[in-house]
């Protein structure tokens, strides 16, 4: 977890032209602990995202305030992603701390049958089911995701499989390149996991162009992408970043 921190530390100080961010998403039991079982083993949640502050100053956007008063609705039940009021809730505090305007997202429920990972760990069939909930207002003008090009940040196909967290964009992609019809000329890099689907939609109104990368599949040099980019935004589940051994790729030269 230190030396990953490291790495996006190193990265941001090779970029000091841009306004560089890095948020921490928490994990519900962290979030949600006084709700565990006596004696639940809990990794010590509360001194990473010390680390995390120590480490990255004002760069770090605190998510646990903004996550907090209403934490049982930011995650699933059954999946182990935030939902998108979870993500919605985090892109309101983002516009807090770097400055732009937050704008009044509507959501809307695409489907109320998910079962998640979690549920795929245990089967259990009285288990409850969550809803996924989207903003149909957002579109967007391309993405290119690989090499594949869409007309949407959307896969409305997803709903009919298990998997409908691949409603956001279909899944997972080593690079996915929007253009989102707002003209502004802005650029934004974000270095994320899957958390960060359901999250950049609601960026599309204030860049131009996004670019998503996923280390765990990219085989790009990551400065010259940056090079392009007005602003920078790392975005990772806390577990998830603690346990990926590709963020040295952030300073391959």
């Amino acid at each position: 977890y230190e030396k990953n921190l490291a790495q996006v530390k190193d990265f941001f100080d090779a970029n000091p032209d841009k306004d560089c961010r890095m948020m921490m998403v928490p994990t519900p039991a962290y979030m949600l602990r006084d709700d565990l079982p006596a004696n639940a083993p809990l990794f010590d949640a509360e001194g990473c995202f010390d680390t995390l502050l120590n480490t990255m100053g004002g760069q770090a956007i605190n998510l646990r305030t903004a996550l907090l008063p209403d934490a049982a609705n930011m995650y699933y039940r059954t999946d182990h992603h935030w939902t998108t009021q979870g993500a919605l809730t985090a892109y309101q505090a983002w516009c807090a701390a770097t400055g732009h305007a937050p704008q009044d997202w509507q959501l809307e429920t695409a489907s109320t049958t998910f079962r998640g990972t979690l549920y795929s760990k245990v089967l259990l069939p009285d288990s409850v089911y969550d809803a996924v909930d989207y903003c149909p207002d957002i579109s967007i003008v391309s993405a290119d995701c690989d090499g594949t090009e869409r007309d949407s940040l959307y896969d409305m196909t997803a709903l009919e499989k298990k998997d409908k967290y691949e409603l956001f964009l279909g899944g997972n992609y080593a690079k996915a390149v929007l253009r989102t019809g707002t003209e502004n000329g802005k650029h934004l890099l974000v270095v994320k996991d899957s958390f960060a689907n359901c999250f950049v939609p609601f960026l599309t109104g204030d860049y131009e162009t996004i670019t998503m990368v996923d280390l765990r599949y990219c085989r790009e040099k990551l400065q010259p992408l940056a090079d392009e980019a007005d602003d920078i935004l790392v975005l990772y589940e806390i577990t998830n970043f603690a346990a990926d051994s590709n963020l040295f790729k952030l300073n391959l030269q």
